[in-house]
């Protein structure tokens, strides 16, 4: 894809992602689901998305959609004691 382009459809939010927070889940997913193809004045472009997630190293994987914190987060956890 040209970075023309890409800048534009950045601008645009083509990419945006959203969150909804429900205690104790967090669900982020793209703002936009179903776009449209890109096209510039040479023909349709090749678009492939990929979204890379950290998670922190005291998260332990629930299942294919679900990590947990090891241990509550408190004020002596978070800034350290």
């Amino acid at each position: 894809m040209p970075e023309g382009i890409f800048n534009h459809v950045v601008k645009e939010g083509r990419y945006a992602l959203k969150s909804v927070s429900k205690p104790p889940h967090l669900t982020i997913s793209q703002a936009i689901p179903k776009r449209a193809g890109l096209t510039s004045t040479k023909g349709a472009c090749e678009e492939t998305i990929h979204h890379r997630i950290y998670i922190p190293s005291d998260f332990l994987k629930k299942d294919d959609s679900q990590w947990t914190r090891t241990e509550s987060l408190n004020k002596s956890t978070i800034n350290g004691g």
